[in-house]
């Protein structure tokens, strides 16, 4: 090797050297803020700062939308540390979920020799970041009782949030909350206390009281997610990050808004902040839909009793969407119970809107007892103009279902199933009993409750008994009554009256009666169109009666002449 090859490696090797320790010594450092006035150590062993007090003002860019947040202030402090402090945090400026970091190099007031300093920052959704967090953890798990899931939340899903905080301190906290938080990201703006329908509670806060040391407290928040995020010029669909914060007091002492259960979408010091939430938009052939809330769960009804429903409809489109084109007919259905109703709304229902369709019917008296879903439909997408559908609606939603269970009240019976027969078994004359027995049978399918009564009688006599009063009656089973009754000793003449036959309140048959009332000495008869026969040994003693009357007017004729 010649004299100018070794002295160029050993240049090379010099380079290489060199480059080393340039890059060792340009090894970075940073420091982390999530609040305002928050201050950071940062060493920078081996440099030297000339400038004492120097302000380092950033401009972010990223999620912040490119705004002016703040300022950082940094100073010199010994051992080539510096003091850096977020100061002047633009608080006009909603920066919920935001994550972003700037950086600068410190020198030893030469080119060569860097130190880069990486800030980064996060706006905690604690007011003045994690405070006292350590011994704390939050627990997080989502459900959606709706069309949509966990993450992708569609209009009118029913949200659950359920949180549960520990406390591993070896103190109790008191006076500790809870706030949820969903953040646009477009806009940054939290949307929680105003844009979404809540169910428990009145907003997206709760008080959890005391949490004992080792002990932990769980709440649920629950929510409907409001057609009007969707259809609003400044949100609508997109992505939104929901957020917790569990703190004491005003967050100032106790604070903490991260946990294992976000997804790592905002991941900070291997802390997860947040998680993504999709609000979807719904396409023209599912935009108008019923609000599943606005029905009843379970209605309890007699038979004969009336049932209003009054579901609201809404258009969950999106922005400027109307698909009702200038009507809408909602119908409700049930085959069993021959429930076939329907209204027609009219007027467009835009995107976010809602309208409430009354619609009302009576449950059969004859129908069976149990449950009956009730199926309400919406058809949409009117065209009265000469397309494809003329006069009819191009779009129909899912079926939407409320439950009416039905019991008490049902008449089964009817004059055709139900079979009255009445004769006399003994009385009929002024002053005396009267006994009427009746044989009642049901000729239908089904089992059936009979009570009974007695009408057209009140000039003439006084009913004393109907018994039983109350029967039950399998498919053609007969069972008899007997009803007493005392004839006033005035009574004379034809009469008629009513044996009635009721079941569950309703006068199911009307059976008419009639007789002759005598004086006590003379003969009595019953007819009717359901009464016949009678006592034959009251027809003979009468005859018997007759014939020794006859006698004797004989012998005292036969005396006299």
């Amino acid at each position: 090797m010649n004299s100018n090859s070794k002295t160029f490696g050993i240049f090379a090797w010099s380079i290489l050297v060199i480059s080393l320790m340039v890059s060792f010594a340009a090894a970075s450092t940073s420091a982390s803020f999530s609040y305002e006035n928050q201050s950071q150590t940062v060493s920078v062993s081996g440099y030297n700062v000339s400038n004492s007090d120097v302000t380092f003002p950033s401009t972010l860019s990223a999620s912040l939308g490119g705004q002016n947040f703040g300022v950082f202030t940094i100073k010199n402090t010994t051992d080539n540390k510096l003091n850096i402090t977020l100061t002047n945090l633009d608080s006009s400026n909603n920066y919920y979920m935001s994550t972003d970091s700037v950086n600068f190099n410190v020198t030893n007031g030469t080119n060569s020799n860097k130190s880069l300093v990486t800030l980064n920052y996060i706006n905690s959704f604690c007011n003045y970041g994690d405070i006292n967090d350590s011994n704390l953890g939050m627990e997080v798990y989502v459900t959606n009782d709706g069309q949509g899931d966990s993450t992708d939340w569609n209009a009118l899903d029913t949200i659950k949030v359920e949180v549960t905080v520990s406390n591993d301190n070896s103190y109790d906290l008191n006076n500790m909350k809870l706030e949820l938080g969903l953040i646009n990201s477009g806009t940054n703006q939290n949307i929680a206390s105003s844009k979404l329908d809540w169910i428990s509670g009145d907003d997206n806060k709760a008080s959890l009281d005391t949490i004992s040391s080792g002990d932990s407290v769980t709440y649920t928040f629950e929510f409907k997610v409001d057609p009007k995020i969707l259809s609003s010029s400044n949100l609508g669909s997109g992505t939104y990050y929901l957020a917790l914060k569990a703190y004491q007091g005003s967050q100032n002492q106790v604070c903490i808004d991260y946990s294992p259960d976000f997804d790592n979408s905002l991941n900070f010091n291997s802390r997860n902040y947040a998680s993504k939430i999709y609000l979807k938009s719904a396409s023209s052939s599912d935009a108008v839909v019923v609000d599943q809330s606005s029905l009843p769960s379970l209605s309890q009804l007699s038979c004969g009793q009336q049932l209003t429903l009054n579901p609201t409809v809404y258009n969950i489109g999106s922005n400027g969407n109307s698909y009702s084109k200038k009507q809408i007919l909602v119908a409700a259905t049930n085959a069993k119970l021959g429930i076939n109703q329907n209204i027609t709304l009219y007027g467009d229902l835009n995107a976010g809107n809602n309208e409430q369709a009354p619609l009302s019917f009576t449950i059969p008296r004859n129908a069976d007892e149990g449950n009956y879903p009730i199926s309400v439909n919406v058809y949409y997408g009117y065209n009265d103009n000469n397309g494809g559908y003329a006069g009819t609606y191009k779009y129909v939603s899912e079926a939407y279902t409320a439950l009416v269970s039905v019991k008490g009240s049902c008449v089964y019976a009817t004059p055709e199933t139900t079979q009255v027969q009445a004769q006399l078994q003994s009385g009929g004359k002024a002053g005396e009993p009267l006994v009427v027995q009746a044989t009642v049978t049901n000729m239908g399918s089904k089992t059936v409750s009979y009570n009974f009564g007695l009408s057209g009688y009140t000039s003439w006599a006084r009913l004393s008994s109907i018994n039983p009063m109350n029967i039950t009656l399998t498919p053609g089973q007969s069972k008899e009554i007997t009803l007493n009754l005392s004839v006033d000793k005035d009574a004379s003449g034809n009469k008629q009256f009513y044996l009635d036959t009721y079941s569950n309140g309703f006068l199911i048959t009307q059976q008419p009666l009639s007789m002759t009332i005598n004086p006590s000495f003379s003969l009595a008869s019953i007819t009717g169109n359901a009464i016949g026969g009678g006592s034959w040994l009251l027809w003979t003693f009468n005859i018997l009666l007759i014939v020794a009357i006859v006698v004797v007017l004989i012998v005292v004729l036969r005396k006299r002449a």
